[in-house]
């Protein structure tokens, strides 16, 4: 007996079989389409679930970076501005100067441009605006102020110390000078 819907895939083949040998093979065939769909439509799920989490993964590695950029600027522009405030300023003052520039600072980080724009034009501008006047060149260095004073900006804060006596006669702990006579 042949009904509408007897494929072996229909639901109904199954209750339309003659015998319990077709009964089986059609709940068989039956039950294996139905596991292979679940099975599909889990595996898409699964691959949507990934690729939404690979995405968010990726947005929040790109806000990280950006951050540590942000933090690296602001503190490449403090490490440049704050001894020219504590050079030029009496404590009190500098104090004050010190936490204007990290308000400037911060202000400065949240516009988009902040990481674009150049240090020195950063330094140059926080500088102006907060009265801190940048070290002007020496006629020897060449003479342009506004240039020397980026060359300083970009060589970076100096670390380097030299005693006050190198290559002097320095006195009896220093040492010896040009007119340094060992025999006496």
């Amino acid at each position: 007996m042949k009904m509408l819907g007897s494929s072996p895939s229909s639901p109904w083949s199954a209750l339309s079989a003659d015998t319990a040998d077709e009964k089986v093979r059609f709940t068989d065939a039956f039950h294996k389409a139905g596991r292979g769909l679940r099975q599909s439509l889990a595996l898409h799920a699964s691959l949507e679930r990934d690729l939404v989490r690979a995405a968010r993964e990726d947005a929040s590695h790109a806000r990280a970076e950006t951050e540590r950029r942000i933090v690296r600027g602001k503190a490449e522009v403090t490490a440049h501005i704050q001894p020219l405030i504590w050079s030029e300023h009496e404590p009190p003052e500098a104090d004050h100067l010190v936490l204007d520039l990290s308000e400037a600072l911060e202000a400065e980080s949240c516009d988009e441009a902040f990481l674009a724009e150049p240090v020195e034009t950063q330094i140059a501008r926080i500088c102006d605006a907060l009265g801190i006047a940048l070290p002007a060149a020496h006629p020897r260095e060449g003479g342009d102020a506004s240039r020397a004073s980026i060359a300083a900006i970009q060589a970076g804060p100096s670390s380097e110390w030299v005693p006050a006596f190198a290559g002097t006669s320095g006195g009896k702990d220093g040492p010896p000078g040009p007119d340094f006579n060992p025999a006496g």
